[in-house]
């Protein structure tokens, strides 16, 4: 074999593996969309009358020992512990079983300061009414 001939698959292997990695440094990365929770009430749950409004935006941290990404689904309260699961009913059926972690403050007067990724998840926008309940587990 000449040594001209005995480079050639090592070419082409090396044509073939750049092809490759040229091939998976294009792809575009999708993440799938956030999921809501599962809701889960306690038998005999009493439900709450307030305000909840979505953050602009989630980052840093909350004041508990959650940090606050772009995709959390979570809520923020000013008074309720750091991890208490709450369900958050914003009516037609848009309901979230998420736990509060952070303290943010929320908008205006709401109680509830729903992160990004919630708000988008229950089709929130804007501040409004909802019923709230301490969730099971």
């Amino acid at each position: 074999m000449t040594p001209a001939a005995s480079v050639r698959p090592l070419l082409l292997a090396a044509v073939a593996l750049l092809a490759v990695l040229a091939a998976l440094a294009t792809q575009r990365r999708v993440d799938p969309p956030a999921a809501v929770p599962e809701v889960f009430l306690p038998a005999g749950a009493h439900w709450q009358q307030a305000v909840a409004a979505p953050l602009a935006a989630a980052g840093g941290p909350g004041g508990c020992a959650f940090r606050l990404g772009p995709e959390t689904l979570a809520v923020t309260h000013p008074v309720l512990p750091c991890g208490t699961r709450v369900v958050i009913d914003a009516g037609g059926g848009r309901l979230a079983s998420v736990q509060v972690a952070g303290r943010v403050a929320a908008p205006g007067s709401a109680a509830f300061g729903l992160l990004p990724a919630l708000a988008r998840a229950i089709g929130v926008d804007r501040p409004v009414a909802v019923r709230w309940a301490l969730a099971a587990g």
